[in-house]
């Protein structure tokens, strides 16, 4: 997610169930397309509030709730031991008494007890949900008239988005966007203590969890250090330099013939990676990095959407656990995403896997995930200028490819919320608009980890970095010898930075794929996987990320998916939107020194003329 999200203030999130209305094999072509001859049909579909046992049955006719694979979207209860990992992975065939997990570095320990995680919600914000009773009466009641107004608004048609959305996408929504978009925001502690909980792990789906320990030597550290302040315009200065520190992974792969709820297996990891290994069938090796506005979440709460995507290419995919803000500012992450990268072509003594050729790679993220998976290519690119016959990396002399593609799903391009999007399209979307907002942002009340010292405005990056191109891919202008890229957005707070990056992009030469989805908001495929753009999303992911691993040409192409019928329209990459790139840097500009009273000038909304 982006904006910083004002999640949980003092209640939590509702469990919703979406397994009901998943569709059959048959329901869904191979290339994760609902087959048109079950249109009309009648479907019976489920809300369920799995604390009080309810389910609310709600008949829909002319639509279907289909889904792109079968992959599994229920997790156990049981939350996986919080505890560094040793130093070096045991490789042993007898099964371990508990599995390792990497804590989040200077991630704080809250004094306040484990809540029960829901274990059927598919989406990625299951690790917000609270399914307690009391939990529940008193985040629905309150909520009641909004719910019925909701309801109503959509039976007579009067919502802005009651022509493309189906009533249990309209509640979900508003319901998500009664908990996010709050004026007054709760604790960032908090809300980043609950996105840590690991939901488990249990169905259609291999996890095994390893280590990525820190590189011997600094020359790693040194190179991001050097990429960023060549990138600094005007005069340089000193800046705070995290160090290199140990992180962890998830290697994950599809696992058929078992149960939606089938308990994973108790054996070792590397056990659990041969087995993975074992069904994975193409060459294809996802490198995925999670959103969550850079301080929440975890490769936990995107397996199932990290399943799907191994799925859906018969390949594998490796979820990087990279530290979090605001403990571990920019470039932390940055930094812990290029040793991921770096993982994955020189394993080390231990690792589980053979080295990866880059040509089999695809960096795929979503949110401030596609923001790091972005601005990973761009370090690349300028470190491979800056050292065009390679780089030191644990006191070794190795080459820096680039990968196949990357493949970026509503990408946080633009984290000074510059463009009209951010107020225009607040409609379709849960996302808060920066407007509802004092001028200097979200005032977020102390806690743990909130003010830092120093003090500053955004929770990811300190303010002399506000308009850095490694922060904010928009601002990056050298994106030449990139490798094909696909964008996905909604009609979405962020539609307009993402349709920008497409545009900055393709004009540098990069072959760029850009998928604009009507009246969809962030992340839709990974929070409402019941609608039929969802399987057509996930199908087109898929698709992309085999094509450019197979060495297939994809050629540039921008195209708007309408919600209903699912038909696509041809659009033109060079005039998805007006702004040259000198109007956008003014933009950002501007956006930082008035703060969100920019958003309130008349002339920030008008998008430019083509």
């Amino acid at each position: 997610m982006a904006f910083q999200p004002a999640l949980l203030p003092k209640e939590d999130a509702l469990s919703l169930n979406s397994e009901t209305s998943k569709p059959s094999a048959a329901d869904v072509s191979a290339h994760g397309i609902p087959n048109q001859k079950q249109k009309g049909k009648l479907r019976l579909h489920t809300f369920r509030l799995p604390a009080l046992g309810l389910k609310r049955k709600v008949k829909g006719a002319h639509h279907r709730h289909h889904h792109h694979s079968t992959v599994p979207f229920q997790s156990d209860g049981a939350t996986s031991p919080q505890r560094p990992l040793s130093g070096a992975l045991v490789k042993t065939s007898k099964p371990p008494s508990k599995p390792s997990v990497n804590k989040r570095e200077k991630n704080p320990k809250l004094e306040e007890p484990d809540r029960p995680i829901a274990t059927d919600n598919p989406s990625i914000f299951a690790c917000f949900m609270d399914a307690s009773p009391s939990a529940l009466v008193k985040l629905l009641v309150p909520r009641l008239p909004l719910m019925g107004k909701t309801v109503a608004w959509h039976a007579l048609g009067l919502s802005t988005t009651s022509p493309y959305w189906d009533l249990k996408t309209e509640l979900v929504i508003a319901m998500m966007r009664s908990l996010v978009a709050l004026p007054k925001p709760g604790p960032i502690s908090k809300a980043q203590h609950i996105s840590l909980k690991d939901p488990g792990i249990k169905g259609r789906m291999w996890i095994s969890k390893v280590p990525i320990p820190a590189p011997a030597g600094q020359e790693t550290r040194q190179y991001v250090i050097d990429a960023i302040d060549s990138l600094i315009e005007g005069d340089k200065f000193d800046w705070a330099k995290p160090e290199l520190s140990d992180i962890s992974g998830e290697w994950t792969g599809y696992r058929a013939g078992v149960a939606k709820d089938a308990p994973q297996l108790d054996i070792s990891e590397e056990e659990k990676y041969k087995k993975m290994m074992e069904e994975v069938t193409s060459p294809v090796t996802v490198y995925y990095i999670h959103g969550g506005a850079m301080y929440l979440m975890d490769p936990a709460t995107h397996r199932p959407s990290v399943t799907r995507l191994a799925k859906g290419t018969q390949g594998r995919a490796f979820s990087l656990r990279y530290r979090l803000a605001p403990q571990n500012p920019f470039p932390a992450a940055l930094i812990d995403a290029f040793l991921g990268y770096l993982y994955l072509l020189y394993p080390p003594p231990g690792a589980l896997h053979d080295p990866v050729d880059p040509k089999n790679i695809v960096i795929c993220g979503d949110s401030a995930g596609g923001n790091l998976a972005a601005s990973l290519i761009a370090l690349i690119l300028t470190l491979r200028q800056m050292y065009p016959d390679g780089i030191t990396h644990n006191g070794t002399k190795v080459d820096l490819p680039l990968p196949a593609g990357v493949g970026l799903n509503s990408p946080w391009a633009d984290i000074t919320h510059s463009f009209p999007s951010v107020v225009t399209n607040k409609d379709f979307d849960y996302i808060p608009s920066p407007i509802i907002y004092p001028p200097s942002g979200p005032e977020y009340p102390k806690c743990p980890i909130w003010p830092t010292d120093p003090p500053r405005k955004m929770i990811y990056v300190e303010d002399r970095f506000l308009l850095h191109p490694l922060v904010n891919p928009v601002a990056f202008k050298n994106w030449e010898g990139a490798p094909p890229v696909l964008i996905m957005a909604g009609q979405e707070v962020l539609a307009d930075e993402c349709k920008f990056l497409a545009k900055n992009m393709e004009s540098k030469g990069v072959t760029v794929r850009y998928e604009e989805y009507q009246a969809m908001p962030h992340c839709f495929a990974l929070v409402i996987d019941w609608l039929p753009v969802t399987a057509k999303c996930f199908g087109s992911w898929c698709g992309f990320i085999k094509d450019v691993v197979e060495g297939k040409e994809v050629g540039s192409k921008a195209t708007r998916t309408l919600a209903k019928s699912l038909k696509e329209e041809d659009l033109k990459i060079g005039e998805l939107i007006g702004f040259s790139f000198e109007e956008v840097l003014e933009r950002m500009k501007a956006s930082v020194e008035q703060g969100n009273e920019f958003h309130k000038m008349p002339s920030a909304l008008v998008t430019a003329k083509l």
